[in-house]
């Protein structure tokens, strides 16, 4: 995946779907 600058950003780009995804690589 591509990282931005802003962390906050890319939480914001990434759809939840991807969200949940790396929630659960990193609990």
């Amino acid at each position: 995946m591509m990282e931005w600058e802003t962390p906050s950003f890319e939480e914001v780009s990434v759809a939840p779907e991807v969200t949940m995804y790396m929630g659960t690589l990193e609990p």
